[in-house]
């Protein structure tokens, strides 16, 4: 994927994309597209997919660990430290 509008609109990178369509799609999803980062240390992505169990637990209608906002976030934070140190 190139990094550079300028190197999207080069005629050659045209090209190749109307050749090899199967690359067009990355371009395509460009919109889609949201920032992604990650925790620093080894654990960094145990961290985030922890974060996100965290919120799923808060929100589901009828899982027994619902809890509060605040707790929640507590109790990530918590293990996310434990995680990057």
């Amino acid at each position: 994927m190139v990094s550079r509008q300028t190197a999207l609109d080069d005629p050659d990178m045209e090209k190749f994309l109307e050749e090899n369509p199967v690359y067009k799609a990355t371009y395509d999803q460009i919109d889609e597209m949201v920032p992604w980062f990650n925790f620093p240390g080894e654990g960094g992505t145990r961290v985030q997919k922890m974060c996100r169990r965290s919120l799923r637990t808060r929100f589901r209608p009828r899982c027994r660990a619902r809890r509060t906002p605040e707790d929640a976030m507590k109790e990530a934070a918590k293990q996310a430290n434990a995680l990057i140190q």
